[in-house]
């Protein structure tokens, strides 16, 4: 594919005035989430450039904890790390993960797969406090205790106690809980290193234009390395447009394209609990709609914020049976049916809300690899 790889090179700097990048292999095998693992001794590698794609991602956020070296500590961000906390697991009986966002809960919905005793720890006083509203979170809460796993928010773990390896935990307010291993599922951080060490602007992450240029135009970032607008984004899908706008405005396919932010859409991905949540629910615009159903004794919560007849925030629990439409309405800014309920349960005709044949040849239908719907009609 004419593509020149440097397999084992990490790059270390763009040299702007020169107009190449710079880079050094790695000490045997790279260092985990673009850590440092270079080489002194070895020679560089100088590759010249015309445009700079800035790719880094993120690596996890861990949080001020002292002892996070001790053996039973991980991460849980890669395939590897996933393997390791499966073949730690298997001898312990005990395990905690600190962090109750998605990631957070599906590492202990995992965990008890292999028969240990799983807590979860959260500083915030409910789960998944970036995607739900505290009704939503409080159900999500006793959903997951009824698998069996105890959940204790507002609780900041401070440190990793034990030798060499992990025995226990103590908390901010004092108390200590057993456990033989830590997982860690706190959120993510640029990796803006390479940013820093070329001159380019960076706040939180790599600052970029709604063209994806930094503070050079010649170099570009993408990804989870990106703050765009003020905004730092952990998911696939705005990757997805952030590529479409840089690969249009390279190839000049389309010179004047351009990122405005995209709309998030999330799923849990824990057996046993339907939870769709999309947009911030705590974004709630003047005269707004804000439809709510509640059926506690089944575990079932639908919020819809609904302003000017455009969906903005919609939270379902229990029951997702209307989410496939709901999203593509949030997605396309659709108008919404005057009849609110019918976006919770369905029309009393059997009529679809949305049909297929009324969505934009841009509709998204496949998340995971970008797919539109126009795609699919040329196949």
């Amino acid at each position: 594919n004419h593509i020149t790889l440097h397999a084992g090179v990490k790059a270390t700097v763009i040299d702007r005035d020169r107009r190449v990048v710079i880079g050094s292999p790695l000490r045997g095998t790279a260092a985990p989430y673009g850590l440092d693992g270079c080489d002194p001794n070895a020679a560089r590698v100088e590759e010249p450039y015309d445009t700079v794609i800035i790719a880094t991602g993120s690596r996890p956020f861990v949080p001020p904890l002292e002892g996070t070296d001790k053996a039973g500590t991980f991460l849980f961000r890669t395939i590897d790390d996933c393997d390791q906390i499966a073949s730690y697991a298997k001898r312990c009986r005990t395990a905690t993960v600190i962090g109750g966002g998605l990631l957070g809960l599906e590492a202990a919905r995992g965990l008890l797969t292999h028969g240990v005793t799983v807590t979860v720890l959260e500083a915030f006083p409910q789960l998944m406090a970036a995607q739900l509203d505290p009704e939503a979170g409080a159900m999500l809460r006793t959903a997951i205790e009824g698998m069996g796993i105890r959940v204790l928010p507002s609780t900041i773990a401070t440190h990793i106690l034990g030798n060499t390896y992990v025995t226990g935990l103590q908390c901010k307010d004092g108390s200590v809980l057993d456990t033989d291993m830590v997982v860690i599922s706190t959120g993510i951080r640029p990796i803006v290193e390479i940013a820093k060490d070329s001159g380019l602007t960076v706040e939180r992450g790599i600052v970029c234009d709604d063209q994806l240029r930094t503070s050079d135009l010649d170099i570009f970032a993408v990804g989870e390395c990106v703050q765009h607008r003020g905004v730092i984004y952990g998911l696939v899908d705005p990757i997805w447009d952030q590529t479409k706008v840089i690969a249009d405005v390279l190839t000049g396919t389309n010179p004047r394209a351009s990122y405005h932010g995209s709309k998030l859409a999330t799923k849990l991905k824990v057996m046993g609990i339907d939870l769709v949540s999309m947009g911030d629910p705590k974004q709630l615009p003047a005269e707004a709609d804000v439809v709510v159903y509640r059926e506690p004794s089944r575990g079932v919560y639908k919020r819809l914020v609904i302003h000017d007849d455009i969906l903005t925030s919609a939270i379902l629990l229990g029951e997702t049976d209307t989410a496939g439409v709901l999203t593509q309405m949030f997605m396309l800014n659709s108008a919404v049916p005057q009849r609110r309920a019918d976006l919770l349960f369905g029309t009393s005709s059997g009529m679809p809300i949305l049909s297929v044949f009324d969505l934009p040849d841009q509709a998204q239908i496949c998340n995971c690899n970008g797919i539109a719907k126009g795609k699919i009609k040329e196949s």
